[in-house]
C-alpha cells in the first residue's frame, strides 16, 4: 500500500480513478503538513481521508537517502510551513478558519481544521517538531549511522536562526498526531478503521481455517501412504519368507535325496563284496568312527550287515562310496587272463652294426581287440 505524505506547504494527491479517493466528485486528496494519505484501491474511500503523519512508518519504509534529504531541508520546510501559519493567522483574523486553497465550499473531509489561534499555535510546535521526530527515529531505527548522523544535525542546525528550531536529539519536542484533524471526522475514520481490521481479521481466521483443513488433509494423506508403504513391506517381508522357506526345503528335499542315494551306492556296493572283504571293509569302518571319536567326540554306532537294500543301519551314519574300498590293502576283484600275441616286423634287420643307434617297434595285441598296441 503506498502511503503519500506531506513535510511542508499543501500537496494535492490524485490518482488515475480519482473516485477512488476521499474527494467527491473526482476532486484531489489535501494533503496539508504532517498529513498522510494510504492509496489503497478497493477501499471504502471514507477511509482513505487524510490522517496524521506516522513518522515511524514513514522512517521505516524510507531509504536513508530520503531521510538525510529531509533533514537537510529542515530550513526550508520550516520556512513553507511558517508561511502556511501566517496565511492561516490573517485568515483567522477576517473570520475564516480554513487555510487558502480549501475545499470547504464543495463538501470536501479536509481534516485540517482550525478555528482559533490556539489551535494554530499547536499547529505550529507539532510543525517545527516534525523533521526533529525524524532525525530521532532515523537514529533510533539505524536507518543513518549516527557517525554520519551528528555531523549532518551540526550542519543543519549552523543554517537555522531561531534556536527554537534547531535540531536537539536529546531534548525533542513529542509529535501530537491529533493536531490539526477534525476531531468528529478522526473519530469516524477511527471507528472505520475498526471495522476494516475486524473484516481483515475474520479473513485472515478463514485463511489460517483453511490452511489448517489443507495441513490435516495432506497429514491424512501422509499417513495413508505410510500405512500402504507398510503393508506393502509386509507382503513383500511374507515374499521373501515363503521364498527363503521353500529354498530350505528344497535344500533339506536335495540333502535327503543326497543321502539316500549315497546309502543306496553303499548297499548295493556291500552286496558286491565277499565275506572277507565286508569283514576287512565293517573293520575299516570302526577304525574311522574311532578316529572320529578322538578327533570329535562322537559315539559311533556298532556296523551291521544290511539285510534289505532300503534304507540300512550303517555305522557312524550314511557314507558315499569310495571309488575303491576303503580297506588297505584294496580289494580289486582278481584280474580275467587275456591272450597276448607279440608281432615282429619282418623288416626288422637279423643283425645290425655296433655302436649304432637303431629304432624299432614293438607291438602287442590282445584278444579284446583288434588294435595293435605299440
Amino acid at each position: 500500500i503506498p502511503d503519500v505524505a506531506a513535510g511542508a506547504g499543501v500537496v494535492k494527491v490524485s490518482g488515475t480513478n480519482p473516485q477512488s479517493f476521499a474527494g467527491k466528485d473526482g476532486s484531489p486528496v489535501t494533503l496539508y503538513p504532517a498529513q498522510q494519505i494510504s492509496l489503497t484501491p478497493g477501499v471504502d474511500p471514507s477511509l482513505q481521508t487524510p490522517t496524521s503523519v506516522d513518522i515511524s512508518g514513514l522512517v521505516h519504509q524510507a531509504s536513508p537517502d530520503i531521510i538525510k534529504a529531509i533533514i537537510q531541508n529542515k530550513a526550508q520546510i520550516d520556512r513553507e510551513n511558517q508561511e502556511l501559519i501566517e496565511q492561516q493567522k490573517k485568515q483567522l483574523e477576517q473570520g475564516q478558519s480554513k487555510p487558502s486553497g480549501s475545499s470547504a465550499s464543495n463538501g470536501s473531509n479536509d481534516p485540517f481544521l482550525v478555528s482559533q489561534l490556539e489551535d494554530l499555535q499547536k499547529i505550529q510546535q507539532n510543525l517545527n517538531a516534525l523533521v526533529g521526530n525524524v532525525a530521532k527515529e532515523a537514529s533510533s531505527q539505524g536507518k543513518i549511522e549516527k557517525s554520519k548522523l551528528d555531523p549532518l544535525i551540526e550542519q543543519v542546525n549552523r543554517g537555522i536562526d531561531d534556536p527554537n528550531g534547531k535540531i536537539d536529539l536529546g531534548n525533542v519536542r513529542p509529535f501530537d498526531p491529533t493536531v490539526g484533524l477534525d476531531p468528529q471526522q478522526e473519530a469516524k475514520r477511527k471507528e472505520q478503521e475498526k471495522v476494516q481490521q475486524e473484516l481483515q481479521k475474520k479473513i485472515q481466521e478463514q485463511i489460517q481455517q483453511q490452511q489448517q483443513q489443507i495441513q490435516e488433509v495432506l497429514q491424512q494423506q501422509q499417513m495413508q501412504d505410510i500405512l500402504l508403504q507398510q503393508q506393502m513391506q509386509q507382503q513383500l517381508q511374507a515374499m521373501i519368507d515363503n521364498i527363503l522357506k521353500t529354498i530350505a526345503e528344497l535344500q533339506q528335499a536335495n540333502q535327503k535325496a543326497a543321502e539316500q542315494r549315497a546309502t543306496q551306492a553303499v548297499i548295493q556296493y556291500q552286496q558286491q563284496l565277499s565275506t572277507e572283504e565286508m569283514k576287512r571293509f565293517e573293520e575299516e569302518v570302526r577304525r574311522r568312527n574311532q578316529e572320529r571319536i578322538q578327533m570329535g567326540g562322537q559315539q559311533p554306532a556298532a556296523p551291521t550287515q544290511p539285510t534289505a537294500p532300503t534304507q540300512p543301519n550303517l555305522p557312524g551314519g550314511s557314507m558315499t562310496p569310495p571309488v575303491k574300498p576303503p580297506v588297505d590293502p584294496p580289494v580289486d576283484p582278481k584280474p580275467e587272463p587275456s591272450d597276448i600275441k607279440a608281432i615282429f616286423d619282418p623288416g626288422i634287420p637279423e643283425q645290425v652294426p655296433e655302436n649304432t643307434p637303431h629304432q624299432f617297434s614293438l607291438g602287442f595285441h590282445g584278444s579284446e581287440s583288434e588294435k595293435d598296441m605299440k
